[in-house]
């Protein structure tokens, strides 16, 4: 897990991430806030599953239970009068992206049944490796060297986890 996390800061970490203490803080802050919310989720998924339930009834409790407050947040800000053409005129993406969405985080949460927590969160932020790989491929940013160590890592890292 230690490799996952050192690529991944391989990564995102530039030769100027210094420069901005603050954003980096900020991204540690975040770090922090999915470790936590990875522990709560593990924890929620397998009750559920220890109860008879399984993976998707707490997903979907979990997309019912924060989608509202969202909408509300955004109707309040926005109001209806931009948000509901809004609304219409993308609703099938937004379908789209919920289903995926919701596929995705089920079935890493289902993964949490099934296996450490640690192991599945570590291959979970794998995403940034592919991130960067989009990344060069898709906006043209170049592969540093930087990139392909980070890249090295986790792959290594990933291996590592794999091997017990």
């Amino acid at each position: 897990m230690l490799g996952v996390c050192c690529g991944v800061l391989a990564l995102g970490l530039s030769r100027h991430a210094m420069d901005r203490p603050k954003a980096v803080g900020f991204a540690l802050a975040n770090a922090v806030v999915i470790a936590v919310y990875t522990v709560v989720d593990a924890l929620g998924v397998r009750a559920t599953f220890n109860a008879g339930g399984n993976a998707f009834q707490y997903v979907v409790a979990l997309f019912v239970l924060d989608g509202w407050p969202f909408a509300l947040l955004v109707f309040s800000r926005r109001g209806g009068a931009v948000v509901w053409p809004y609304a219409r005129a993308r609703w099938p993406v937004a379908v789209s992206a919920a289903a995926a969405s919701l596929g995705s985080y089920g079935i890493a949460l289902w993964a949490m049944t099934q296996a450490p927590v640690a192991t599945v969160a570590a291959l979970r932020e794998t995403s940034v490796l592919f991130a960067a790989l989009l990344g060069s491929w898709f906006l043209k940013e170049a592969f540093t060297l930087r990139r392909v160590v980070g890249t090295a890592v986790i792959v290594g890292g990933v291996m590592a986890l794999r091997m017990g």
